[in-house]
């Protein structure tokens, strides 16, 4: 392997890495529990940091038939 080949990869590594350690995210409540007649509830996320955090929510329907659990999307 060529020493361009090594440090290339050595960058493309420590600009893995240092992308990882920079994000700070914090999530409250961890768990929802929803009872009739409710229909919505909150969720807080606080990035901790200066740079911009990109985060995906899904909401699954939970619901529970002889005792096994079944998790389905929401439309």
């Amino acid at each position: 392997m060529s020493r361009i080949s090594v440090l290339l990869a050595v960058v493309s590594g420590l600009v893995c890495v240092s992308s990882v350690q920079a994000a700070s995210l914090q999530v409250s409540p961890i768990s929802l529990d929803l009872t009739a007649p409710a229909r919505t509830s909150s969720v807080t996320l606080r990035n901790n940091t200066d740079g911009t955090t990109n985060v995906q929510i899904r909401a699954y329907k939970w619901t529970q038939v002889a005792g096994v659990a079944c998790l389905g999307m929401r439309p």
